[in-house]
């Protein structure tokens, strides 16, 4: 059983590092995701060795102190989502209990007189401190409410958000019935133990599967909507099923209007999450008004609008000499949700890329 479940973990995993090395270029939050899911293929292919070559030594596999790099993984992915991996100290610091762990484990697997006298406190210390760990690194980050919310706009926040979720809510049920008493004792209670992790393990390798699939049809769907469509002669354009609009042209200057001042006011342009849909909801039109409004009164689709708003805001970003943001940065912050198409789309508005209107800045 155990055997199945960390099989599928593995070929998931690796699956969804496959599909992330297609995905395009990767922002600090997609990297942490990959970093994460990396965690997770090697601890599967760890208690996959362990289950075939040391099932006899259950401390070889329990005593590893994989369970304490879950926090610390949870918080640099959660930082990651305002556009900047987190720095080398800050690493170091929340990594030092899994340094710790690991000192233990080591000695824990050379020394058997240590082991003989101090096996079983150091594996009831272990998942004391795992649970604490887990419980407060994604107790903090969900209840964290002193953040600007177009620091976290774009896509990863829902994957990151759900894993902090689901390991809070697991971890605190855990806590809960192992001192309430109703888990069972001895092989039963290691087995569900284990099967509880694991699980978790599989859920969140599904969610960065899904979220990996969904990079990377939105970047597809993305370069195509932002195609021009070029016809053959100008009988094909008249023949447009929006170039007669049958809403009232006074209709749509105001559409237009409350457009412009909802993107001035409240920039949503900077959601890198902003769609169609999303958009009519917020303007509360029907999408097939706004489809027409793109159509007939502005001229562009939906995705070249954006962008021209998201491109003016990165060149603001750009010239502002008291910003030591990189260029990835930059683009994330202005809403695109790759590199890629920061630089695609700036060089289609403004006739260079970020780093040569960047320069071109500083020369002047």
């Amino acid at each position: 059983m155990i055997e199945a479940i960390v099989c599928c973990i593995i070929v998931l995993s690796l699956t969804t590092m496959y599909l992330s090395f297609h995905a395009g270029e990767a922002g600090p939050s997609d990297q942490m995701i990959n970093v994460g899911v990396a965690v997770i293929f090697f601890h599967a292919v760890f208690v996959l060795m362990c289950e075939l070559f040391f099932s006899l030594k259950p401390y070889v596999d329990i005593g590893a102190p994989f369970g304490l790099l879950y926090g610390p993984l949870c918080y640099f992915s959660f930082y990651a989502l305002s556009g900047k991996l987190p720095g080398r100290t800050r690493v170091v610091l929340h990594l030092i209990p899994v340094g710790i762990g690991l000192v233990v484990y080591l000695m824990l697997l050379l020394l058997p007189a240590f082991r003989t006298a101090y096996c079983l406190q150091i594996l009831r210390w272990l998942y004391i401190f795992v649970g604490i760990s887990m419980i407060s690194y994604s107790g903090l980050l969900l209840f964290y409410n002193d953040r600007d919310d177009k620091q976290y706009a774009h896509e990863g926040k829902k994957v990151v958000f759900s894993v902090l979720l689901l390991v809070f809510i697991v971890a605190l049920l855990f806590i809960t019935l192992s001192y309430s008493g109703a888990l069972p004792r001895g092989e039963v209670s290691a087995f569900l133990t284990r099967m509880i992790v694991y699980f978790v393990m599989l859920v969140v390798v599904i969610f960065a599967f899904r979220y990996q699939v969904d990079r990377i049809l939105k970047e597809t769907r993305t370069q195509i909507l932002s195609q021009p469509i070029i016809y053959a002669d100008k009988s094909q354009a008249d023949n447009l099923p929006y170039r007669k609009s049958a809403i009232a042209e006074e209709l749509l200057a105001t559409y237009e209007l409350r457009l412009e001042k909802m993107m001035t006011d409240n920039e949503l342009y900077l959601d890198a999450e902003m769609t169609l849909e999303k958009l009519a909801r917020l303007m509360n039109i029907p999408k097939h008004h706004l489809t027409q409004l793109f159509s007939v009164r502005i001229g562009k689709n939906f995705y070249q609008y954006l962008n021209v708003f998201r491109v003016n805001y990165a060149c603001l970003l750009l010239k502002d000499e008291s910003l030591d943001f990189k260029l990835e940065e930059i683009g994330f912050r202005s809403g695109f949700n790759s590199k890629t198409s920061f630089n695609r789309y700036f060089k289609a508005n403004m006739g260079c890329t970020p780093s040569e209107y960047k320069d071109q800045q500083n020369s002047g």
